[in-house]
């Protein structure tokens, strides 16, 4: 029924646009009619903007239908780790907390006897993490999406056959903008609030982030401070080997990524390019701090902080949960809106706080979080 709709719509429009483009010109309006529907077929755009609007009932179905039909491929896109993430250690629990069973082990060897002995009882020092749930309510108007869609296929080069608009709605709007926000709002500067019941949140509020976490460790004395001069573009390369050099030795033989915002990744660079541009061994964008196991790595999560960290990748954990990830996406519809909804687990943390190493310039304002 809808082919018979819209090849009537074109015929139909295609004689107005002749008739309108002919009476001018003194061109015969039914050859001008024929080339405007001769050309609606080959541009699929056209005659989309001008043929109908989407059935909003029939788009629910097939949205739908791909979700059913592509789940595990739209599960893994939607949790798969951000930029930040890729230098986290994934752990997982059960609606709950989680904390390391692997502890710090003092000496063990000693002089032999033939009675058992036991020495260096395990030394636990781990952290409680907190699981934290987060949701995504997206609601659109499909008219609107259409428009943003076939500027999409435009832009790109593409037929709908190989973007179809529900494909588009999934990857181009609903995927993005989650990973965008797990990235810059959640895993490094999140700050826990308690819901307000009928109240949308903001994306920051379900979770104290990694920045907040270092904070707090810092408060109590448990996560190893560096105190560094506030950081300029002059002075950062000095600082960062200074903050090299107060690692403990223990894990100084270890390849350990000393983490910063984007900002302070290039005033490094280009600081020791000032200093030492001319030195014959000079490197240019080398991330490696010269004589250590410490490079660097910019993270977008920390876009605006002047906070420095270091520990070992097996510490600084994302902690899921093994049963309640991403299932599936859900729809919803109202009037001439779509709503897309889900939810799942996810939360920051350091297994051992004595494995951190941090110069925070916003420490001594933070107060330790009970989340």
């Amino acid at each position: 029924m809808k082919i018979f709709i819209a090849l009537f719509y074109t015929v139909f429009l295609a004689l107005l646009f002749g008739g309108l483009i002919a009476t001018p010109t003194g061109l015969d309006p039914f050859s001008v009619a024929g080339v405007v529907g001769v050309a609606s077929l080959f541009i699929p755009s056209m005659t989309g903007c001008l043929v109908m609007a989407i059935d909003i009932s029939e788009l629910k179905t097939e949205l739908g239908d791909y979700f059913r039909q592509h789940k595990r491929e739209i599960v893994r896109k939607l949790f798969q780790k951000t930029v930040t993430m890729m230098f986290m250690t994934t752990k997982s629990s059960a609606k709950g907390q989680w904390a390391m069973s692997e502890g710090q082990i003092g000496s063990v060897v000693q002089p032999f006897q033939k009675d058992f002995t036991p020495k260096g009882d395990p030394k636990f020092v781990p952290n409680l993490i907190q699981n934290r749930r987060h949701k995504v309510d997206i609601k659109f108007v499909p008219d609107d999406v259409e428009d943003s869609w076939l500027a999409f296929l435009y832009d790109e080069g593409l037929k709908r056959s190989d973007m179809p608009i529900t494909k588009y709605i999934v990857e181009q709007l609903v995927i993005p903008r989650i990973a965008a926000d797990r990235e810059n709002k959640i895993i490094g500067k999140g700050v826990f609030k308690a819901v307000v019941p009928g109240t949308p949140g903001e994306p920051e509020d379900g979770v104290d982030g990694f920045l907040k976490v270092i904070d707090d460790g810092i408060a109590a004395g448990k996560i190893n401070e560096v105190s560094l001069d506030p950081l300029t573009p002059a002075n950062t390369f000095d600082a960062v080997e200074e903050f090299a050099d107060a690692i403990d030795e223990v894990y100084q033989d270890e390849s350990m990524p000393i983490f910063m915002s984007k900002k302070n990744y290039k005033n490094y660079h280009r600081d020791k390019r000032n200093t030492h541009g001319q030195d014959p061994s000079f490197k240019k964008g080398d991330d490696n701090v010269d004589f250590t196991e410490n490079r660097l790595v910019s993270l977008p999560s920390m876009s605006g902080s002047d906070t420095i960290f270091a520990t070992p990748k097996i510490n600084f954990i994302r902690l899921i949960d093994k049963i309640d990830q991403i299932t599936s996406l859900n729809l919803e519809q109202e009037d001439r809106k779509i709503k897309v909804f889900g939810d799942w687990w996810e939360a920051p943390g350091f297994g051992i706080d004595e494995a951190v190493w941090a110069s925070s310039p916003t420490a001594g304002s933070a107060s330790v979080s009970g989340s």
